[in-house]
């Protein structure tokens, strides 16, 4: 690619000369500073995100034991192919206005492939990722799909003032009838995984709720349970790849909010903290690999308070080909949750309950999203949480609806452990656990 500033000086040059090139591959829709050369519809510049998630056909998978070694060899196929063609049309282009660049010395992009459940991360290391790549990968009929890594945000929102906790005993509206509930569970015996920032797993409200891995000797730096995480005493951290699933103060609120409702709902379930979101922002194959990981320690519930607006197949297949239960925040926009298509709350699956908030009185809050595809409402408006270093806040949210949600349904699968996800979501999607 050209320096900024030879665009900003030669654009006409530029522009008039290439015109004057004749060939069938080349069509120039516009040049300017910041983007690039289209080459037929195609921006030719790097792309912002430089992990892709790539998924081999069944097919493929099934004859095959080195899926990762064949994801290798057809993504140096595509940038090689698609480096010759940059290369051959830059050529052209440079020649026709005598321009002598100095940043045509194009090495092959590095790259890593791991796998993650059934697919494939690619982390695209100098981040010389183009469309055409992405088209040639999705062109082949032995990969069902690539897409990038999406990221996916929290789903609170601010807090205000310390107030009571209305929903557990209300004299002025309505409440979620926990008091009779805790006389029939408490959520014994049913684990849920919160995938979110870190939790504050040593706060009063909390830390009797936290799981611990038996199987795991504390700070010893020995995977003791050949799980391939080391030191897993109490959840992971997917997005920093350790143990340690409380970082920042700051950054790790929202898990820990989030974990708080659901202790407080159900004060005999277990909880691990699953941090698959950092600075705000969470990427699909952590959320993957947490999920994978949720699957194999035996999670019942998973919480989801967070979401994308980016259509995102790997998620869908991580959730669809998984045992457990997923509650899910509907997000936020205070709009029909079918006009959003937030994910995963807009996904129709038997082991997905997509919740909005309400308020005191039963009324929808003014910002959570609604709508056919939300299949029940949970208190939702300021909500007393749990927040780092043994503090308390107030907020509101689908986020915290969620939570709330996740702690009924693990009453109620307490109360009736052999009920499939399914039956747990028909009974959960009206709250009728107890009757």
């Amino acid at each position: 690619m050209y320096p900024k500033k030879y665009y900003e000086n030669n654009r006409n040059t530029i522009l008039s000369e290439v015109n004057k090139i004749e060939s069938d591959d080349l069509v120039i829709r516009e040049i300017t500073s910041g983007s690039g050369i289209v080459v037929n519809d195609v921006q030719l510049e790097s792309m912002e995100e430089t992990k892709l998630i790539l998924k081999l056909s069944d097919e493929v998978t099934t004859n095959t034991q080195n899926a990762e070694g064949i994801i290798t060899e057809k993504i140096e196929n595509a940038i090689s192919k698609n480096q010759k063609k940059d290369e051959s049309l830059f050529t052209r282009i440079t020649e026709a206005f005598s321009f002598d660049p100095t940043d045509n010395d194009k090495e092959l992009s590095e790259f890593e492939v791991e796998t993650t459940g059934e697919v494939q991360v690619v982390d695209i290391k100098d981040n010389n990722l183009t469309s055409d790549i992405l088209n040639d990968l999705n062109s082949d009929p032995e990969i069902d799909y690539v897409q990038v890594d999406h990221p996916v945000v929290l789903f609170a929102n601010k807090s205000t003032e310390l107030q009571s906790q209305w929903f557990i005993n209300n004299d002025f509206g309505i409440d979620s009838g926990l008091q009779n509930a805790w006389d029939i569970s408490q959520g014994e015996d049913i684990l849920v995984g919160v995938i979110d920032t870190g939790v504050d797993i040593d706060h009063e409200a909390l830390y009797e709720n936290i799981f611990v891995n038996s199987k795991e000797i504390p700070n010893n730096g020995v995977d003791d349970d050949g799980n391939g995480y080391v030191d897993d005493v109490s959840g992971w951290d997917f997005a920093n790849d350790d143990s340690t699933v409380m970082d920042d103060i700051s950054g790790d609120r929202h898990g820990t909010q989030v974990t708080s409702m659901v202790a407080a709902v159900s004060p005999k379930s277990k909880i691990v903290p699953l941090k698959a979101i950092s600075n705000g922002i969470g990427y699909t194959s952590d959320i993957i690999e947490a999920i994978h990981y949720a699957e194999k320690i035996g999670v019942d519930i998973v919480n989801c308070s967070f979401g994308s607006y980016n259509d995102n197949p790997a998620l869908y297949d991580a959730i669809s080909q998984s045992n457990m239960l997923f509650v899910v925040a509907a997000g936020n926009d205070g709009a029909p949750l079918e006009m959003m298509k937030v994910v995963p709350a807009s996904y129709e699956l038997d082991n997905l309950i997509t919740i909005g908030s309400h308020d005191s009185e039963g009324g929808f809050s003014a910002t959570t999203n609604y709508g056919t595809g939300v299949d029940a409402y949970a208190p939702g408006v300021q909500v007393t949480t749990a927040t780092p270093q043994h503090s308390y806040k107030v907020t509101s949210g689908t986020s915290i609806s969620c939570g709330i949600a996740s702690g009924i349904t693990a009453l109620g699968m307490s109360k009736n452990p052999d009920l499939s996800s399914k039956e747990v979501k028909i009974h959960s999607i009206t709250f009728g656990l107890f009757e």
